[in-house]
């Protein structure tokens, strides 16, 4: 395992800018984000499978799988960012943020609080997080683990330790629980025109994705939620995230996103629209 974090510790100092990526196409992208969910599988496995040999193995084919990615062309310019994330923190290197809810939940007698936070993540984009806060036998609390779980997508992928969203720094999104539903509802983004590589052009289209806390994970609910669209070239815009003294406005957009949900929740059906049309 030295040698795969040597790799890592290497990558992390040439780790390219963000912006970069929009130096690849779209079928580069698409093959390097397919070699990054690879490479986080065998991450996952060298820290948490149960077998020394399992861990040894999913070592070694990080490795190689890591060697053939770098010397793909333009390689560098793929951030590799989401395998950066994916550790359990403490209190002296965890990930920061606006924090502006707090979920309680339980699994079998332990108790899991869900902390979701607004990020002012770079000049052209905002991120909002959400990371399960557990704590040890010691009292030392713990950022992170394999609570968001993907397992029920039509695509499989491996469990991921934190979730974000990054997108246009003008939108505004939804990111919060719902109670009614007992779920975590959030904004299906797309791209604006053919910038798929480029978050920071990512806006809300009018549908939602949601996580629903089951046996103990936040699993992903890739059905879309609700049926209403926006209109070509059109997305939120509410309030800026931080007036000028720098504090946090989450409540007036959040306020926003709830007339906005209820209004279609009150919508009463079409009678004159035949089912399944």
């Amino acid at each position: 395992m030295r040698i795969s974090l040597l790799f890592i510790l290497f990558w992390a100092t040439l780790s390219p800018r963000r912006a970069d990526a929009q130096l690849l196409s779209p079928a580069e992208q698409q093959g390097f984000e397919k070699r990054e969910d690879s490479l986080k599988k065998y991450s996952f496995d060298i820290v948490n499978a149960e077998q020394a040999t399992d861990r040894f193995r999913a070592d070694s084919q990080f490795v190689r799988s890591l060697v053939r990615t770098l010397k793909l062309p333009n390689s560098f310019y793929f951030p590799f960012d989401s395998l950066e994330l994916d550790s359990i923190r403490t209190r002296r290197n965890w990930i920061g943020a606006i924090y502006y809810r707090i979920i309680e939940k339980s699994w079998q007698g332990r108790n899991y609080y869900t902390l979701l936070g607004f990020d002012d993540y770079s000049e052209s984009s905002n991120k909002k997080w959400m990371e399960v806060l557990t704590f040890g036998a010691d009292g030392e609390p713990r950022f992170g683990g394999p609570y968001f779980s993907f397992m029920e997508d039509s695509i499989r992928r491996p469990a991921q330790y934190r979730f974000n969203i990054e997108y246009k720094k003008e939108a505004g999104t939804r990111f919060n629980y719902d109670p009614e539903m007992g779920m975590i509802v959030y904004d299906h983004l797309v791209p604006e025109g053919d910038q798929a590589q480029k978050k920071e052009t990512y806006v809300p289209d009018g549908d939602f994705e949601a996580f629903e806390w089951k046996n103990g994970k936040w699993v992903h609910v890739q059905k879309q939620l609700f049926n209403f669209k926006l209109k070509d070239g059109q997305f939120p815009m509410e309030a800026k995230m931080l007036d000028d003294q720098g504090k946090a406005n989450e409540l007036q957009l959040q306020q926003q996103s709830e007339k906005n949900v209820q209004k279609k929740k009150n919508e009463k059906p079409d009678p004159t629209k035949k089912p399944g049309s």
